[in-house]
């Protein structure tokens, strides 16, 4: 038990040595095994530093200088035993330094500033305004991204990502989601709830590559008079969840290939552009999933309101169907051509030509076995309030 109370006591006086020459006065917290917190501002310079901290290394010089250039925080990124919590408008590094330390820190906090990727230096208000408005300008429906930080102040990722930090909780943005950030406006309250200026914009950063598809596109194109609360998305993203709510704004994600998304049209919401499926392929894609559109009884009455419309136009919708590669998606639109325009013979007769064997559910959303439909192979558990020939 003497031999390791020696050595207690030995590791308790180098690290109250290590404080003192680091500028700070020892704590009482020194004797439970914790460093005392050491500021920035009263470190000496690193060459001064590395001086005082020969005796406890008992190493070369060059080692003397690394470990003050990682109490000094020039080096917090490269030392992967080092993790930063941010802390209002601090930043916490816990763990320990390198392994070749004599000491261990328990806590060091180092002031989260502007420059030399966190060295402390001191930045004016106007600096910080026009630092902050350079930013600003950058933002796309109000929102902005750890690049266009990086473009705009010309610094690497870790410390445009401390700035954004500070920002943020100096109440001039919010924090989307890692990497994306939300300009308020100058009279909106930091701790209260923010919108979005254009969910369709926040969809486009959120869940990218993507465009606005289901009933959202049928609201855009005017094809429905009913209104949802919610924006419906098609992304080839990885995306966790498909109900997402983020700034008041609630998404229905649903998940697609690259090349389906390609397929979208760009429209211009603003000054920006922003990708939403046309009105054919809204229909192709509503066809093949109907809840996409709220259930098959609103798909009928956009199908109908497409047909009454200016914009009919059924060899395009049947090349939109056969690129969506749908066999339940032709079967959907023949049945419903059937009762809705029979006279589109040419297009009923394309539908039946592509519908595939099987059986399959006209609304796969309602859990009614409904009666069979033999001539289109489906089972017909909605009533969609049609007139029905004799099948």
């Amino acid at each position: 038990m003497g031999r390791y109370g020696s050595e207690r006591r030995r590791r308790r006086r180098d690290r109250a040595s290590f404080v003192t020459a680091a500028g700070c006065e020892a704590s009482p917290h020194l004797a439970k095994g914790f460093a005392h917190p050491v500021c920035v501002s009263s470190i000496p310079a690193a060459s001064t530093f590395s001086n005082n901290y020969k005796h406890l290394l008992g190493e070369s010089s060059a080692k003397c200088a690394e470990a003050s250039e990682w109490v000094l925080g020039l080096k917090v990124g490269n030392w992967p035993s080092c993790r930063g919590q941010a802390l209002g408008s601090m930043v916490v590094l816990q763990h320990r330094p390198p392994s070749h330390f004599g000491v261990r820190l328990g806590t060091v906090r180092l002031q989260m500033m502007t420059e030399n990727e966190g060295v402390a230096t001191s930045t004016a208000p106007s600096e910080r305004r026009a630092e902050f408005g350079a930013l600003a300008r950058l933002a796309r429906g109000g929102l902005v991204s750890l690049s266009d930080a990086q473009r705009s102040w010309q610094v690497s990722a870790n410390a445009a990502a401390a700035r954004l930090a500070r920002y943020h909780h100096r109440g001039w943005l919010r924090r989307v989601r890692r990497g994306l950030y939300l300009v308020l406006p100058l009279e909106a309250d930091p701790r209260g709830a923010v919108t979005v200026e254009d969910p369709w914009l926040l969809a486009r950063e959120l869940f990218a590559p993507c465009y606005i598809g289901g009933w959202s596109a049928a609201e855009h194109w005017e094809l429905t008079e009913q209104i949802f609360r919610s924006v419906f998305v098609v992304s080839a993203a990885n995306v966790r969840n498909r109900v997402v709510h983020l700034l008041g704004v609630d998404f229905r994600v649903a998940h697609t290939s690259k090349e389906h998304v390609a397929r979208a049209e760009t429209v211009w919401r603003g000054h920006e552009q922003v990708m939403v499926s046309g009105r054919e392929l809204t229909l192709a894609d509503a066809l093949a999933n109907p809840a996409w559109m709220g259930g098959l009884r609103h798909l009928a009455e956009v199908l109908w309101a497409y047909r009454e419309s200016s914009h009919w136009q059924p060899k395009k919708l049947l090349e939109r169907m056969k690129q969506r590669e749908s066999g339940a998606g032709f079967k959907r639109l023949g049945w419903l051509a059937e009762r809705l325009f029979p006279e589109e013979r040419a297009l009923v007769a394309a539908c039946m030509e592509k519908k595939t064997a099987g059986l399959v559910a006209l609304d796969p959303a309602v859990k009614v076995p409904g009666r069979i439909a033999k001539r289109w192979g489906l089972r017909v558990n909605v009533d969609v309030g049609t007139k029905r020939r004799s099948e």
